[in-house]
């Protein structure tokens, strides 16, 4: 019951999220993207696909432990040296920090970084003792033998995506830093065109936002199920402008992309990467896959929504019938740039 109470929260709250990214060029200095806007049960961190809803402030879990950029590249020693070489390309232009320009081999590396630091954020965060006992509290409202397997199906989880973080006494403020490191260098890899740095939080979706239609269909026509779940956060981003319908700006955009890039090909099967990282940020694990996970927070109503969109989305991306799938409507809705 209390799960079913979740899907309200998700809608009304995505709007919010929509509503805040339409105003985000006006407030020059509101760091409206701190992190990934998710369900009641998640957790905030960097990386897109996920339930847009209640963030939960990972600053909370102060004393956890988590992997730090530089550390990590450190710790993976044949990564020590290309951290080295991207370190190197920094020049101090009046007093500040300037990074160089990267190659698009670099900014591959970097995002290949970003995305492995944020996994291992996942684990830290889900670790936390206030999410613990979040997750325990909830627990107890659910049946025995279903408590008992998303209990499993949790610390399965934890041990795969955690097997070779490292882990360090940490703080919020040390945490913030290693976000903010993150999304600069993710800015530096969009600055050059890698495609996920386009799709991905890096602090600039407002600026980019004219050209994430572009990178959108990039995406979608790479064939990569991996780039075409991506598309959901970006497609929130560009639906933040006035680029989408009112009923398609409430749909839950971030579980419709992942929903048909499960149907493309990506891994989505219990002991995958996509389950893991939806039950470490969310709290609900151990469903046979994406959509029966969906169920246990989504209203009948957000599902139907969903499951319609994503047969309209595969049937046209199917038939290469994508032509205008990211189109501004022809009359726009108010609160755009």
């Amino acid at each position: 019951m209390r799960r079913r109470l979740l899907g309200p929260l998700v809608l009304v709250l995505a709007l919010v999220v929509l509503v805040a990214l339409g105003l985000r060029d006006r407030l020059e200095r509101m760091p409206l993207f701190g992190g990934e806007v998710i369900a009641n049960r998640g957790i905030a961190a960097d990386v897109d696909s996920g339930a847009a809803a209640k963030a939960v402030d990972p600053t909370s879990a102060a004393d956890a432990q988590g992997p730090n950029m530089a550390s990590y590249a450190v710790a993976e020693a044949k990564d020590a040296q290309e951290q080295a070489d991207l370190a190197a390309k920094t020049s101090e232009t009046g007093g500040s920090q300037t990074p160089a320009r990267l190659s698009l081999e670099a900014a591959r590396t970097a995002m290949d970084d970003y995305e492995r630091e944020v996994d291992c954020e996942y684990v830290r965060l889900a670790q936390a003792p206030a999410k613990v006992a979040e997750r325990e509290r909830q627990w107890r409202w659910l049946p025995v033998e279903i408590a008992q397997m998303e209990r499993m199906a949790f610390d399965d989880a934890v041990s795969r995506v955690g097997r070779g973080c490292p882990r360090w006494s940490d703080d919020a403020a040390a945490y913030q830093q290693r976000r903010k490191q993150r999304r600069a260098n993710a800015a530096l890899a969009a600055q050059v065109g890698e495609l996920r740095a386009l799709l991905t939080n890096s602090g600039l979706e407002g600026q980019l936002a004219p050209t994430l239609a572009q990178a959108m269909y990039d995406a979608l026509l790479s064939g990569d199920p991996k780039l075409i779940e991506r598309i959901g956060y970006a497609d929130m981003v560009w639906s933040g402008y006035g680029n989408r319908t009112m009923a398609e700006r409430m749909g839950v955009r971030r579980e419709l992309w992942t929903l048909v890039a499960c149907d493309l090909g990506l891994d989505c099967l219990p002991g995958g990467p996509t389950l893991d990282r939806y039950c470490l940020r969310f709290g609900i694990c151990g469903y046979p896959n994406l959509e029966a996970t969906i169920r246990q927070w989504a209203s009948g109503r957000t599902m139907e929504v969903l499951q319609n969109q994503r047969a309209e989305l595969l049937q046209r991306i199917r038939s290469g019938q994508i032509a205008g799938l990211f189109d501004p409507p022809k009359n726009p809705l108010p609160g755009g740039p």
